[in-house]
């Protein structure tokens, strides 16, 4: 099996305070590394409708005093292919 780490994710624990996890996250944008949040709290599988926000890439934004660059990805990503 193969984790997020592997391709350079960071695991976050969403049933508790991790904070570990948020002291990496940190450390990317400290180190000038881009961060990718799906503010949702994962990936929106089902509809083009938003669901509710988390407020974990505010708090990260804030404290690392780092712009934010919203997106939204139109279409499901195609293996092997420039996406």
């Amino acid at each position: 099996c193969v984790d997020a780490c592997s391709f350079g994710g960071i695991s976050i624990d969403r049933d508790n305070i991790d904070m570990k996890s948020m002291l990496e996250c940190l450390k990317v944008l400290k180190n000038n590394h881009k961060l990718v949040i799906f503010p949702e709290g994962t990936r929106n599988k089902v509809d083009d409708n938003l669901q509710p926000l988390k407020s974990g890439s505010a708090v990260f934004a804030v404290k690392s005093k780092t712009p934010i660059l919203p997106m939204v990805l139109l279409k499901k990503a195609r293996f092997l292919r420039k996406n």
